[in-house]
Parts: structure tokens; sequence; C-alpha cells
């Protein structure tokens, strides 16, 4: 049996609900994400722009010229990724936890126009976040974001994503967004979380037959996930939930 997939077993037999942690189970095959997701038209040159002093801007930033924050606002502002994350960069330097719903929200403006690297700057900004002072309207186009990339499967949105979704921080309830996107199995990431789903659902004691039966399904979908490690804890987890459902009677059983 796979070593990563014993601990998985082990863990669920032994953890509380208070002891729970999103990385209990092989969410992702690696770290590497080599793909872009656009949520919009990128700035590719100068001549996308429409305001001369924009234009002049961006050539400036272009060749590496440092510009004023203003300046990389007003940029970031009109749809330029580039300037976006120049600006998160520096916003996320200084280390201030009052700016970090503005960090994340240029981040994500990066990350939107296809800038995938930005997403981990993105995650520990959100992070920071004390959801009182943030517009909902922002909370919304960040979690937008998120989400495009934890459908592609990013790794690090994965991650992030489950541990919201546990916390319920700080978007609120995401039970339904992260059940469509793992009962979706040509999703990226309907894996991992797959996996950490039925988890949760093990880790339940007083799960009833319908939820113990979702689980089944969502572990039916890890199984097909083209990480090993993935398939190899789905596999060694169905014996369990099986046990489980065997203690209800029968009628409840083919009831789901």
């Amino acid at each position: 049996m796979n070593s990563r997939g014993i601990a998985a077993i082990l863990w669920l037999g032994m953890a509380s609900t208070a002891q729970a942690e999103v990385l209990t189970v092989p969410l992702v095959q690696g770290t590497h994400f080599g793909r872009d997701v656009a949520l919009a038209p990128r700035i590719r040159s100068s001549s996308d722009l429409r305001a001369p002093g924009l234009i002049q801007a961006r050539k400036a930033m272009v060749q590496k010229r440092r510009l004023s924050l203003g300046t990389l606002r007003s940029l970031a502002d009109a749809g330029d990724g580039l300037a976006a994350h120049q600006l998160a960069e520096r916003l996320a330097a200084k280390d201030r936890s009052d700016l970090a719903a503005d960090t994340a929200h240029y981040y994500s403006i990066a990350a939107a126009k296809g800038r995938s690297y930005a997403v981990r700057g993105m995650v520990t900004a959100i992070d920071q976040i004390d959801q009182k002072a943030v517009h909902p309207r922002r909370l919304a186009e960040l979690k937008k974001v998120l989400f495009a990339y934890v459908k592609a499967g990013h790794p690090l949105a994965v991650k992030a994503a489950l541990a919201y979704h546990l916390s319920a921080y700080p978007f609120g309830d995401l039970s339904h967004e992260m059940r469509t996107l793992a009962l979706a199995s040509n999703t990226s990431g309907a894996g991992g979380i797959a996996l950490q789903l039925a988890s949760i659902t093990l880790q339940n004691s007083a799960a009833d037959a319908a939820a113990l039966a979702e689980a089944q399904t969502l572990l039916g979908i890890a199984q097909q996930s083209p990480s090993f490690s993935q398939r190899v804890t789905a596999t060694n987890l169905l014996p369990l939930v099986q046990a489980r459902l065997d203690q209800f009677p029968p009628q409840q059983q083919e009831a789901n």
C-alpha cells in the first residue's frame, strides 16, 4: 500500500474534527502549474491602451523604470496585468494588514489577466484579509478569480479553497461551490477536491447514509484522477465508507 494512502487512513481513524487539517490527503500531483487562466483580455502592448499618459507609463514600465504607486494603480485599474502584479508586490512588501484587501485585489487582476504566478501572492493576501473591512463586491471578485484557478487545477488555489471551505472564511459557506467542482469530473482539480470532501465526511461520526453515499461517489471520482497517490488513497478509503454504510438498514442504503 502506498505510504501516503496509509497515512491518510491512519489519520482518519485517529483524528477528531477539531484536529482536521486541509492537507490530510494528497490533493494535487506536484506543485507545478504550467498554464495560465485568462478571465479577461490581456494587455500585451502600450497600443492596447488609449490614454496617452498610460501609454507612456506602460512604455516606461516595460523599460523597467520605477513608476509611482499612483501611476501603477492607474495602469492596473485600466486592466494592465503586469502593472497590477508590480503594484501588488510593492503593497505586499509594506507588510501592512490594512493593505491586504488592496494587495489581494491587484494580485487577482494580474491572475485574471492570465498571470498564474500571481495566485501565490493573491492567496497570501486573502489569508490576511479582515472580512469586515472588505466590500462584498471585492470579495466576490476575489472568489471568482480563485475558483477559476481551482477549476483549472492550480495546486495553491485548490489548497486555499479547501482551507476557506473548512473555515467558512473569508468567503462564507462554500459547500455548493466545492461539491459542484468535485462532482464535475472533467475539472482538473476534481480529484483532490473530491478526496478531501470525502475525508471530511468520514471524519464525521454522525454522517448519515446519504452523506456516506455521496462520499462513495466522490471517492469514485478521485479514482479517476491523473494523480497516482489520489487514486490509491481513494481506493483505500472506499472500504471504510462501505463499512460505515453497512451499519445502516438496507432500505436506507437503497434510498441513496
